[in-house]
């Protein structure tokens, strides 16, 4: 059958007479094979993180009424006419899967090159064994530069702490770095220097990451985003310091919904009631276990829409609706690789930590047992 496989008609292969696709095969081996079937993950945090990659859905056009959860400024803004009042069954889902960007090997100027290293960190990170890189910190129990911790095997405290800013920094560079390739890729002009800055609640001035001019989205004619980068697990925790290295929260999207609504409640307001030119606020927020906020992934759905448009205006060519939505779904599958690409490094580099960020180890003096303790300096007899 291998053989004829390009022999057969389109009756033929229309009745099931064609080889599956190697995908079904998998699929259907793994759902039967008994030892996959039976296996159980190696430790709590390996259980914890194949909860945190399975695939996130969210609804495409979000009708959640403002200043509650899972309201969407983008709802407008979606490419795809969909009923108001459409059941949720058949309500358009947009899906990321935390896991799947190592499939897409082509990723233009959205890829960064990761080295070994980096890569060594995140893919450990990702299955829920320590980081070689801070094996031999966690091995001496070096204190951190804040003095609260100890530096641990799996960089909870290393990602949840404020001391290591310079790690943090460029974690945060490389995700935004990825949004604004890509949003040039969809035709959209950027600029990150002078931001425009606001007053905040607190009554400290501050602003965004990104203004993209002319974007036309979410109620105004300039966007502005914030990236941020969370991480699911506790590290940082000083009352009941059992919590560290446990989950922050049963339900990881909660976590995301937390980190925009806060950035919003900080910035939309305030954006869109300056004086002079006002724009339209969103956060794009990310997890280090690759998991994406609902607002961030429609955004992505919109670029890809975008860049479609780009594409086949650029050839002059009317596309049929089937050939638009086919390049659509590839632009929107390239997309959410490039991000998802982006995150896995920034978790590898957020991970890292320089001698100077720690406290020096200095041997107790033990007033029993001189010899436990010796000297530094040779002592004349």
């Amino acid at each position: 059958m291998l053989a004829r496989q390009h022999l057969l008609s389109e009756e033929e292969v229309g009745a099931g007479f064609c080889l599956p696709q190697q995908c079904r095969v998998t699929a259907h081996i793994m759902e039967n094979w008994e030892p996959h079937l039976n296996a159980q993950p190696p430790s709590r945090r390996c259980q914890d993180l194949r909860m945190l990659h399975r695939k996130v859905s969210v609804n495409a056009s979000s009708r959640v009424p403002e200043d509650s959860p899972g309201h969407s400024i983008l709802q407008h803004d979606m490419p795809d006419d969909e009923d108001p009042n459409c059941e949720d069954a058949k309500k358009k889902k947009l899906s990321h899967c935390p896991a799947a960007h190592p499939s897409c090997l082509f990723l233009g100027k959205a890829r960064t090159v990761i080295s070994v290293n980096d890569w060594e960190s995140w893919f450990c990170q990702f299955l829920g064994v320590p980081i070689p890189a801070l094996g031999p910190f966690w091995k001496e129990q070096r204190v951190c530069a804040c003095g609260r911790h100890v530096i641990d095997e799996y960089g909870d405290h290393v990602h949840a702490c404020k001391q290591h800013t310079s790690s943090t920094k460029s974690a945060h560079e490389t995700i935004l770095d990825a949004v604004q390739a890509l949003c040039h890729q969809a035709g959209l002009s950027t600029e990150r220097r002078n931001i425009p800055t606001v007053k905040k609640q607190n009554g400290k001035t501050g602003q965004g990451d990104l203004v993209i001019k002319g974007a036309n989205i979410g109620g105004d004619t300039n966007l502005i985003i914030d990236v941020a980068l969370i991480h699911e697990f506790g590290g940082n925790h000083m009352v009941d310091v059992s919590l560290n290295g446990k989950l922050r929260h049963a339900q990881p999207d909660k976590l995301l919904e937390s980190a925009a609504r806060t950035k919003v409640r900080r910035y939309r307001e305030a954006y869109a009631t300056r004086a002079g030119v006002t724009y339209a606020f969103l956060p794009c927020v990310m997890s280090t276990s690759g998991r994406i906020h609902g607002e961030f992934l429609r955004f992505l759905y919109i670029l890809a829409h975008r860049r479609t448009k780009r594409w086949f205006e650029q050839l002059g060519y009317e596309p049929s609706e089937e050939a638009f939505k086919f390049r659509r779904g590839q632009y929107f599958w390239h997309t959410r690789a490039a991000i998802g690409h982006a995150t896995a490094l920034a978790v590898a580099r957020r991970a890292r930590v320089a001698e100077h960020a720690l406290r020096r180890n200095r041997p107790r003096l033990h007033t029993q047992d001189d010899l436990l303790y010796p000297p530094t300096a040779p002592v004349a007899f």
